[in-house]
C-alpha cells in the first residue's frame, strides 16, 4: 500500500505560497498552511504523488500549465449568491447609471465583473443593467466577467442555480429572467437564453496584464484583496484605477477599504469609489 504524504515543510509552504501569489496575486498566510494541505491532498490522490515535494516538481516542469490551473481551481473560493452587498446593486441603478445616461449621448455603458466566481455577481448586474434598458430603450451595455477558475467559469456559463444562491432574488425579477427547472432539475433555475448572451466569461488572473487603459465605466472587484498583500494591493488599485473612463465607479467588497488609495478615488458610498 502506498501512503500520500501531504506534509508542508516551511520550506515547501513557502514554494506553494510564492506559486500562488505569482499566477493569482493571492498571499497565503502561515494560518493558510492547513488548508492549502488539504486543497493539495486532492490533487496528489487525482495524480497519484506521493510526497508534496513531487507534486510541485510536476507543476514546475509542466509545460502545458494544465495542472497549475487544477490545482488554484482548488484554491479558488467560489460560493457567492445573486445580489450579493445589494447596496451596491441599489447606488448602480439609482445613482450611477442615470448619471451615466444622461451625459453619455449613445456611448456604451461597459461593466467588469473582476472575480465573478460563479456568475452570480456577473448576472446580478445584466438584471439591474436590462430592467434599466426597459426603461430607458436607447440604453446600451457589455458586461465583461473573469475568474482565475476555469471550473467556476464552466458553471457560469452554463447558469444553472439552486434555490440557495437566489435566496436574496426578488420574485418578480426570478419569473422574469429565470427558468424553474423539473423533474432531475426540480430545485433548481435556469439563466434565460438573453442573459446567458448579456455576459462574456473568460479566464483571468488579477495578476496579469490588464485591459486598455480607460475601458470601464464600472468594476466590481469584490472581496479579492482581503487575500492579497498590502504591496499587491497597491499594484492592483492602479491597474484598476488605469482601466476606468473618467467618471468611472469600482465596487470592493464591505470587508475591504482603500486607506492609502490618495486622491487617485474619491469614496462615494460604503465600499464604492469613483474616479
Amino acid at each position: 500500500m502506498t501512503f500520500v504524504r501531504h506534509h508542508l515543510s516551511d520550506g515547501l509552504f513557502a514554494k506553494f505560497r510564492d506559486l500562488v501569489h505569482s499566477q493569482t496575486g493571492v498571499f497565503l498566510m502561515p494560518e493558510d498552511r492547513e488548508l492549502l494541505s488539504s486543497r493539495l491532498a486532492r490533487r496528489l490522490r487525482h495524480c497519484r504523488f506521493a510526497t508534496c515535494g513531487e507534486y510541485f516538481s510536476y507543476l514546475e516542469n509542466d509545460q502545458s500549465g494544465q495542472e497549475l490551473g487544477e490545482l488554484l481551481n482548488c484554491i479558488a473560493s467560489s460560493f457567492s449568491r445573486f445580489f450579493r452587498g445589494k447596496d451596491h446593486f441599489d447606488y448602480l441603478a439609482g445613482v450611477v447609471l442615470p448619471g451615466f445616461h444622461d451625459r453619455s449621448g449613445n456611448k456604451v455603458f461597459r461593466a467588469w465583473s473582476a472575480v465573478c466566481g460563479a456568475g452570480e455577481e456577473s448576472y446580478s448586474l445584466a438584471i439591474v443593467l436590462k430592467e434599466f434598458q426597459a426603461a430607458n430603450p436607447g440604453f446600451r451595455f457589455t458586461i465583461n466577467a473573469t475568474d482565475i477558475s476555469s471550473k467556476v467559469l464552466a458553471q457560469a456559463r452554463q447558469g444553472v442555480y439552486n434555490l440557495d444562491r437566489l435566496a436574496d432574488m426578488p420574485k418578480d425579477l426570478l419569473r422574469r429572467y429565470f427558468r424553474r427547472g423539473t423533474g432531475p432539475m426540480a430545485g433548481f433555475f435556469k439563466v434565460k437564453a438573453e442573459m446567458l448572451q448579456a455576459v462574456r466569461f473568460q479566464r483571468f488572473s488579477l495578476a496579469g496584464r490588464f485591459p486598455g487603459q480607460g475601458g470601464f465605466d464600472l468594476v466590481f472587484c469584490r472581496n479579492a484583496m482581503l487575500y492579497f498583500s498590502e504591496e499587491f494591493q497597491q499594484e492592483l488599485l492602479v491597474k484598476l484605477h488605469r482601466c476606468l473612463r473618467p467618471g468611472g465607479h469600482l465596487m470592493v467588497g464591505q470587508r475591504e477599504s482603500l486607506p492609502t488609495i490618495g486622491s487617485s478615488f474619491k469614496r462615494v458610498g460604503p465600499s464604492a469609489y469613483q474616479k
